[in-house]
């Protein structure tokens, strides 16, 4: 299907998910700070991240398929505004627990750009999908490398909560400018959810390029987490490190 997509729109695509998927991260950087103020140890403190990431999982198995079923813009501004009370939830968590079960919820609902990624190669011509898809995807990728110096920064400046609380603004921002530039597709899919799931097992099993592509992507994933997460707790590689992608991303 062949509807327009312009700049203009494509540039707020790749933004949305370089912001969106950040949330997933802000963690990270701040896991020291968040482990002093609630006296935790560094192995429990971490144990943040880990469920944020479990979150995610989640949101990608059992909520992005729904992008089929349902109107995705729709969707997309519920789990914006579902996840800008999960990270006003953070900001103001009052204990350790509070704060793990905001961090599930804001890993559920930033699962935003693999709905906003479909939704762009929907829009876009055969001769220009490749270029649309490359441009969202870059917009993703700097999201998650960029985020953890952001958070680092104001962190290190003015605590680990306002991060987060920056953090539901730019949600709230976000929402009102696609709430005016997405547009209303259609749902491609009829049928019931559990018809969903199933077909996505059903194409797990017969496709192999999807196969290797899954295990290939499993793989560096926990490459990149296991690394950086576990750099989080030893503060001069940390501060060095976020120069390092600081530099790298704005220079």
């Amino acid at each position: 299907m062949y509807t327009y997509i312009s700049k203009s729109l494509t540039n707020w695509m790749a933004l949305t998910c370089g912001v969106v998927v950040a949330n997933i991260y802000y963690n990270q950087p701040l896991l020291v700070e968040i482990g002093r103020e609630f006296h935790v140890s560094d192995s429990t403190a971490s144990i943040l991240a880990t469920i944020t990431q479990v979150g995610y999982t989640i949101g990608l198995l059992f909520a992005v398929p729904l992008g089929d079923k349902l109107e995705r813009k729709k969707l997309i501004l519920f789990k914006l505004a579902i996840v800008t009370v999960a990270l006003a939830g953070a900001a103001l968590a009052p204990s350790f627990p509070v704060l793990l079960a905001t961090g599930l919820v804001i890993g559920i609902f930033s699962a935003v750009p693999q709905l906003l990624i479909p939704m762009a190669a929907q829009l876009a011509g055969e001769h220009e999908r490749g270029k649309i898809l490359g441009k969202v995807m870059s917009g993703l990728l700097i999201g998650i490398l960029l985020s953890r110096a952001i958070s680092g920064y104001v962190g290190a400046h003015f605590g680990w909560r306002i991060m987060f609380a920056v953090g539901a603004a730019l949600m709230v921002i976000l929402s009102l400018v696609l709430t005016r530039v997405l547009p209303t597709l259609p749902p491609i899919y009829q049928g019931s959810y559990a018809n969903l799931m199933r077909s996505m097992v059903s194409l797990t099993r017969r496709l192999r390029p999807l196969q290797k592509s899954a295990l290939i992507g499993a793989c560096t994933f926990a490459a990149f987490s296991a690394f950086w997460t576990t750099r989080v707790f030893s503060w001069k590689e940390s501060h060095t490190i976020i120069k390092v992608i600081w530099w790298v991303c704005l220079d």
